[in-house]
């Protein structure tokens, strides 16, 4: 017998970053995955704790001093765990990614980009925690780690977060869940952001 020549129609998938969960994927099918984020957070927020406490206590030495030079070398040692931890809790969460478009058979994953939040307004907490925001990383090593399985595409994420899959209306949640003032729909807001991202490159998919 002939082989199906026919081309497949491509199944697409799309993620939405974050910091409390660090990726929300929503396939065509309906299949989700949520990664959660907090590891990372913590290990960043202790981090710079940890750094200006020996900052701190650096800056009454004597420059080139016995003790200076001690503390100097401890600051080497846990920048250097610090960057271990960070860089393992990114192979695990990609790995993750991966696994999941590979299972759920997805020959197309789309990665939702924030654009400009290092320089966002907010309290100088939420900026501290913009500026380290390791969606970028992350989907690097999701792009490597795909070669020859899945297509990867990065796209905006302006205004996915905050449009209502069911009237498309917009609203700005104010929790991690999306209560929709105009039709009442409801969902989880990490998981509205990478469906809204699906419906941009799956028209026919009722995201909602």
């Amino acid at each position: 017998p002939l082989a199906d020549t026919t081309p497949q129609t491509p199944k697409a998938a799309a993620g939405d970053p974050g910091q409390r969960w660090a990726w929300t994927f929503l396939s065509e099918d309906g299949q989700s995955l949520m990664l959660n984020g907090r590891g990372l957070v913590s290990e960043k927020i202790r981090r710079a704790k940890k750094m200006g406490h020996l900052q701190a206590a650096l800056s009454g030495k004597k420059p080139h001093s016995k003790r200076s030079r001690k503390i100097k070398r401890r600051i080497a040692r846990w920048k250097a765990k610090s960057a271990r931890r960070v860089r393992d809790m990114n192979h695990k969460i990609t790995c993750h990614v991966v696994r999941f478009a590979e299972e759920t058979g997805v020959t197309q994953l789309v990665l939702s980009q924030p654009k400009g939040i290092a320089q966002a307004d907010g309290r100088k907490a939420q900026r501290q925690r913009n500026g380290v925001w390791e969606y970028g990383e992350q989907s690097r090593q999701i792009e490597y780690k795909s070669q020859g399985h899945f297509e990867v595409i990065r796209d905006g994420e302006r205004g996915t977060s905050s449009t209502c899959p069911h009237c498309h209306k917009h609203y700005n949640p104010s929790g991690r869940i999306f209560r929709c003032p105009h039709c009442a729909w409801s969902g989880h807001r990490d998981l509205v952001g990478a469906g809204n991202q699906l419906g941009r490159h799956a028209s026919h998919v009722d995201v909602a």
